[in-house]
């Protein structure tokens, strides 16, 4: 194979390459091809495996002149293709860094860019979590349990990220893009299991002891007169450990104390229902003793812990447990009153 140079700088850009094919009959046939640009490195580096397809079909109307009207040949020397390797090393690099971050977000990241049906899943997965957001803040209370239908799409966007975590480390051949890959799972998993633990024994010690205050109490009023029970508060599980009837249907006095929800009427409404049939006992379970700070009280005066959500319109309901019932004992820090009807 020889080629002719293409002017002084010998410059491997559209260059004439010549071939000299024996014919039969004849000395030679010349073939000239026109290569432009460095796909020549591009044939260069291409590995071939026995007879290829015939890609110089535009080239059979050859010359049968010969070679004689060629001015110089040469021999031809393949040009070496450039290196891959520095290119290949950064992408594996550049592959680990965009898997840098929790498994959640990247999930997120690399949904939002899918084809579909994937795509849609993960928007609507977010929409999921947006959603929950807002009403987080248009209701104004952000307890713990309040995160927990956020686990559905956490774990699933999870899902898509460890997917795409495998497959970096299935592309990642040297030991520092594997490490990029896995560190932040590693930081992940650690700051969740501290968080984890340290939030479980912080609220343990409270559970612990807010169990043990309502055992005590229920054990108390159980064989007070009459079956109906007020909890002053939100602790509602003192209901079903005391087996007496709520004397309001609300289970917790939130609905009567949220701002945008909560109105006069209502107070009303659960007013006449006392005066018709009222609590045979209630329990100031606000707080965890007397002048303690916790909920609105009820007759002993005491600081209240509050988020900027409480509406206080229950001084009827005050009045009428002022007026009709009287404080028998402190059980555990909460104060339990019964009916008492003064003679007329």
């Amino acid at each position: 194979m020889l080629r002719e140079a293409g002017g002084a700088r010998e410059a491997l850009e559209d260059e004439r390459v010549g071939m000299v094919v024996p014919g039969r009959r004849e000395q030679g046939v010349r073939v000239e091809a026109r290569v432009q640009g460095d796909a020549l490195h591009g044939l260069a580096s291409r590995p071939t495996l026995g007879r290829g397809p015939n890609t110089a079909s535009p080239s059979r109307p050859a010359n049968a002149g010969g070679s004689g009207s060629w001015k110089r040949f040469r021999p031809t020397v393949t040009p070496a293709a450039p290196s891959a390797s520095p290119a290949r090393t950064a992408s594996r690099y550049a592959s680990a860094d965009r898997t840098f971050g929790p498994p959640a977000l990247l999930g997120a990241a690399s949904g939002v860019r899918a084809a579909q049906p994937s795509r849609a899943v993960v928007v609507a997965l977010l929409a999921w979590i947006g959603a929950s957001l807002v009403l987080f803040m248009v209701q104004g209370r952000l307890f713990a349990h309040y995160a927990i239908p956020l686990a559905v799409p956490l774990g699933v966007l999870a899902g898509v990220g460890l997917q795409r975590v495998a497959e970096s480390l299935r592309r990642a051949a040297a030991s520092g893009a594997r490490a990029v890959v896995v560190l932040p799972l590693l930081v992940t998993l650690v700051v969740s299991a501290a968080a984890g633990v340290l939030s479980a024994s912080m609220e343990f010690a409270t559970v612990s002891e807010r169990s043990g205050r309502m055992e005590a109490v229920a054990e108390r009023i159980e064989h007070l007169p009459g079956a109906s029970l007020l909890v002053w508060g939100n602790e509602p599980r003192l209901y079903d450990l005391s087996g007496r009837t709520p004397a309001t249907r609300y289970a917790y006095l939130y609905p009567l104390t949220t701002p945008g929800y909560s109105t006069a009427a209502m107070v009303d409404d659960l007013l006449s229902a006392w005066t018709a049939d009222p609590p045979a006992v209630v329990v100031d379970a606000g707080s965890s003793a007397p002048g303690r700070p916790g909920f609105l009280p009820l007759l002993i005066d005491r600081p209240i812990l509050t988020d900027g959500r409480d509406l206080d319109l229950l001084d009827p309901l005050r009045a009428f447990v002022r007026e009709r019932y009287v404080l028998i004992d402190t059980v555990a820090g909460w104060p339990i009153y019964v009916y008492s009807v003064p003679d007329a």
